[in-house]
């Protein structure tokens, strides 16, 4: 938030498996009266775990909001993604704000994993194999 301006920004997807499609909504108000504001500048990136950058750019609609959908590559390191946004509006308002989000490999959710495990035990009581969200593990 800034001078002026209230900015939210809502991820749609947190965490989000990559290979899907991510939007991130930029909400902007003015701070004083609460009235959304209609054409307010917004700029800023989305920065992935490797240092690439999501560019997002362009101006908010007569409900105050700014929309930018994309889709994270299926391949794309896992971990936290920052979102950082610069807003301006007339009048010399402005602000910035930033919000993260996941970004996850593809794989059983914890409770399969769990089940998978007992089953595991159960035909290969000496544990040497382990389900985990990103696969089958073999140990010594």
């Amino acid at each position: 938030n800034g001078i002026g301006l209230t900015i939210n920004v809502n991820v749609a997807q947190d965490p989000i498996v990559r290979g899907n499609e991510q939007t991130i909504t930029v909400t902007v108000s003015d701070s004083d009266s609460g009235d959304k504001i209609s054409g307010a500048n917004v700029k800023g990136d989305v920065k992935y775990v490797t240092g690439h950058r999501e560019i997002l750019s362009g101006t908010s609609n007569q409900d105050g909001i700014f929309r930018h959908s994309w889709r994270i590559s299926g391949n794309a390191n896992i971990g936290t993604f920052v979102v950082h946004v610069d807003v301006t509006a007339d009048g010399n308002k402005s602000g910035s704000k930033e919000k993260s989000f996941q970004v996850i490999a593809k794989g059983l959710t914890p409770g399969a994993t769990s089940n998978l495990n007992r089953t595991l035990n159960q035909t290969d009581p000496t544990g040497r194999y382990e389900c985990t969200e990103d696969g089958l593990s073999y140990g010594s």
